[in-house]
């Protein structure tokens, strides 16, 4: 896997984390 594939994958796997705490914070406030 060269080194864009490797950060996409990174900035995909922050973006999930971040939706996943986002959402229900959103709910909650």
């Amino acid at each position: 896997m060269n080194k864009r594939n490797k950060i996409i994958a990174v900035l995909f796997a922050l973006l999930t984390a971040t939706s996943m705490i986002a959402m229900p914070a959103m709910a909650l406030f």
